[in-house]
């Protein structure tokens, strides 16, 4: 191409090969024209010398490389074995996908970097992830999740590991079993997403070990913590990694010494992969590379990636290795305390990762979202069992709250409590009705403890779209308590989940025992190592206020000083 740019280059739309697969003749180009004809394939890029270009070529993406497995905690080796057949349907493509079961509510994560396409219910129901390769000319189908993941919206860029939704069913019917259905497509030039070519995706697929046998659910095992820290040991010994600093937020495009700084420190901890021999750029400069490893580091620590370097990520990045280490540290006491008294079938709930699992056989049966306490009212360690599920349970208000909240509402107005349908008992105690403004929903699980500690149900399920969730009095607000009822119910003989639905439906309050009782097991636990040998790290959501221990909570002797963490 001369410098005054009057000869047009052929575009080559994908840069994953150098050869055209497809050459289309317009107002000229005889000979490219007939080259196409002989079914030959020129080398692009091709010039021509007059407007408009008479050919297009677009390139073949190339097949993917080894993928992760998209199901947090599934190897390719436990994939079933299957016969690719993907012919073309009436609407140009046959989403031919592999099954891969998983329990409901399992983490479904990116197997690659790219952008979100689209999102959109299916028709069999649960929601569906099409995303773009780095190319845009390749798509990875995820299919029938029950959910998506906070912030996700189409057109954001995602990051390998990052998660995407979690584990549902079809939807065609209550019996089918969790899985995600995935698939991988070649898009044509028009990148339509709908008309993809089906690539058989097992091939690519990374080949997984099996889970280790004392991995605990997605939070994998202390030996692999334990190697984590060594690195960490290590890195702090060999000088560290260098700080970013203070100053504006760092972004795609900017240039300077914080930049190389901070290319140097996500080298230090993996987020950075080295750079392709021919893809050397300058050190300084903030480019597509770079931003991808601040989206891996922002996956990994759980905030928001947005690829940029804001005071959240920048303060996460600060943290020295020998600070990290010592954090390990206090989570491997944690987790080693909680290993000696586990039982074969148990609730978790980790605070800091706003995540609720019941576990079975160390394997994850249930998986959901919950929202915590807020600072000032902190969710406290807990070693319990749950006793009893209440169906419509009425709202008996902690005194505190009435102190600080409800009195002062219903002293400015005279009509608070009965719209909101709470009524005064003796001792100035304060109820709430069951009902649709209930703060508990239309469940609740109860284990006792000296905290008034419960999980529950709730009507605001707006909560479960934000990425940070200490939103509560201490109380845990479950994502889909329905699931959870319904799995703690079904060795209650006479219970199934189509009396449950009868029951919350009819609105009348029932308690509803079990036994044996289910142990929980309420955890502060901000490292862990997961599936796919990724160190996990997360805030401190009360600083100091609450120790990362699992001890039960027993009752001070009189007079003594309150444990950390807990409230009088």
């Amino acid at each position: 191409m001369n410098r005054s740019g009057r000869r047009f280059a052929i575009r080559l739309r994908a840069a994953v090969a150098s050869r055209c697969t497809r050459v289309v003749a317009a107002f000229g180009g005889a000979v490219l024209a007939a080259a196409a004809a002989a079914g030959e394939s020129p080398t692009c890029p091709i010039e021509c010398t007059a407007p408009p270009c008479p050919i297009e070529c677009v390139a073949e993406p190339a097949v993917p490389g080894p993928l992760r497995i998209p199901v947090v905690g599934v190897s390719r080796a436990a994939l079933p074995a299957r016969d690719f057949d993907a012919p073309r349907g009436a609407n140009g493509a046959r989403h031919e996908a592999i099954d891969i079961a998983a329990p409901r509510g399992t983490a479904v994560v990116a197997v690659e970097d790219g952008t979100i396409a689209k999102l959109f219910l299916s028709d069999a129901g649960g929601r569906t992830v099409y995303q773009f390769d780095p190319t845009g000319r390749l798509a990875y189908y995820y299919a029938h999740l029950d959910a998506y993941a906070p912030d996700l919206a189409e057109g954001m860029p995602v990051v390998r590991g990052q998660p995407l939704g979690f584990v549902g069913t079809t939807g065609n019917a209550p019996e089918d079993a969790p899985h995600l259905h995935f698939a991988i497509f070649r898009l044509g030039a028009d990148r339509a997403w709908w008309q993809g070519e089906a690539i058989d995706p097992f091939p690519f697929l990374l080949e997984g070990s099996e889970r280790a046998a004392d991995a605990l659910a997605l939070y994998g095992t202390t030996a692999a913590l334990e190697e984590a820290q060594a690195r960490l040991v290590a890195a702090a010994e060999a000088g560290g990694w260098p700080s970013v600093g203070a100053g504006p937020t760092l972004e795609r495009d900017d240039a300077g010494t914080r930049v190389e700084d901070l290319r140097t420190r996500l080298a230090a901890s993996g987020d950075l992969e080295p750079a392709p021999e021919d893809a050397a750029g300058d050190a300084a400069s903030f480019d597509a590379r770079l931003e991808t490893a601040v989206r891996r580091f922002q996956v990994r620590h759980g905030l928001e990636p947005d690829g940029r370097v804001g005071p959240e990520t920048r303060a996460a990045l600060d943290v020295s290795p020998r600070q990290r280490a010592d954090q390990i540290a206090a989570n491997l006491e944690a987790r080693r305390r909680l290993e000696r008294v586990l039982e074969p079938r148990f609730v978790l709930v980790n605070v800091p990762d706003y995540r609720l699992l019941v576990v079975e056989g160390r394997a994850t049966a249930l998986s959901m979202a919950v929202a915590v306490g807020r600072p000032d009212w902190s969710t406290p360690p807990i070693d319990d069992s749950i006793e009893r599920i209440v169906v419509n349970p009425a709202w008996d208000v902690p005194s505190s709250i009435v102190r600080a909240e409800v009195a002062p509402r219903a002293a400015r107005d005279p009509g608070y409590l009965r719209r909101n349908d709470m009524v005064m008992l003796a001792g100035n105690r304060v109820r709430q009705q069951p009902g649709p403004r209930n703060p508990l929903g239309r469940l609740k699980f109860v284990f006792p403890n000296r905290e008034d500690i419960y999980l529950h149900d709730t009507p605001g399920q707006a909560v479960f779209d934000r990425r940070e969730r200490s939103v509560s009095h201490g109380c845990l607000r479950l994502d889909d308590a329905r699931a959870l009822a319904e799995y703690l119910l079904r060795d209650v003989p006479g219970w199934d989940r189509a009396r449950l639905d009868a029951t919350i439906d009819a609105g009348r309050t029932e308690s509803i025992p079990l036994a044996p009782p289910v142990p929980i097991h309420i955890v502060y636990w901000t490292a862990w190592v997961d599936d796919a040998g990724q160190l996990q790290l997360r805030k401190d959501l009360y600083a100091d206020a609450v120790d990362p221990d699992t001890a039960p909570l027993v009752d001070s002797a009189p007079g003594a000083p309150a444990p950390r963490g807990v409230r009088r």
